[in-house]
């Protein structure tokens, strides 16, 4: 996965984890997203 993409995704969950409400669905579906990507 290209060093830019892990740099946006990881800006994604550090500002959606500060909202309580949002952090377990942000975190399942970045592990999908990673697990997507891994896959190719």
């Amino acid at each position: 996965m290209p060093y830019s993409v892990v740099i946006a995704v990881s800006t994604s969950i550090i500002r959606l984890y500060q909202d309580e409400t949002h952090a377990e669905a942000c975190v399942s579906m970045m592990l999908q997203v990673y697990l997507g990507t891994r896959a190719y």
